[in-house]
């Protein structure tokens, strides 16, 4: 009984108790809105885009080296999920829902969308239709010289993903500016980079 009367206080307060969800966004979390106001911080955007590249190595091996002659798989015949996945990738059969090539395909667009934030705060702007790199006005403090070194160390990284990612896997989406979590969803490419002829 001791209980029963508990719990219809606990009940009471639930139904009388504020109807307002308070959810409020913690004021000292960064994100990519807030962040990137400063060289120093650009630069540290910059520093986690080639940190990035770890990520993309860690299976790249499996696509590039394995396949060649430069490394040899050593137990072809193993029933292991690792080695048998290793073999096929050795025997180019792999399946579609082989888990390094999805682990390097994430990891290689995450990145390319790291290196996307840092070109966007640096106001560069990409045309496809002209095919030109523009610089526009930005409000960070930062000399031309610093800004466009920046720049072209974040165009190379984004290039040098997109060289491995048409190499590896032919026509690609391009994606030139940053991706949020809700427009992934509805991913559309406006031109894909096709490998050449």
């Amino acid at each position: 009984m001791k209980y029963l009367k508990y719990l219809v206080i606990l009940i009471c307060i639930g139904t009388v108790s504020c109807k307002k969800v308070i959810d409020l966004y913690p004021q000292s979390n960064l994100n990519t809105g807030t962040y990137y106001s400063t060289a120093d911080e650009v630069r540290a955007g910059l520093t986690g885009a080639y940190n990035g590249l770890q990520r993309t190595m860690a299976n790249e091996w499996q696509l590039t080296e394995l396949r060649s002659d430069n490394s040899k798989q050593g137990v072809p015949a193993s029933t292991s999920s690792v080695n048998r996945d290793l073999s096929d990738m050795d025997m180019f059969i792999p399946a579609s829902t082989h888990q390094g090539m999805y682990t390097y395909w994430l990891a290689t667009y995450n990145n390319i969308r790291n290196a996307n934030i840092v070109l966007e705060r640096l106001g560069v702007v990409y045309e496809p239709s002209a095919g030109t790199i523009n610089l526009n006005a930005i409000e960070i403090d930062i000399s031309d010289s610093i800004r466009k070194q920046l720049a072209g160390e974040a165009l190379f990284l984004r290039a040098y993903h997109y060289f491995n990612m048409v190499r590896l896997f032919g026509g690609v989406f391009l994606i030139h500016t940053p991706v949020s979590a809700a427009a992934r969803a509805l991913l559309h490419c406006t031109r894909c980079l096709a490998p050449p002829a």
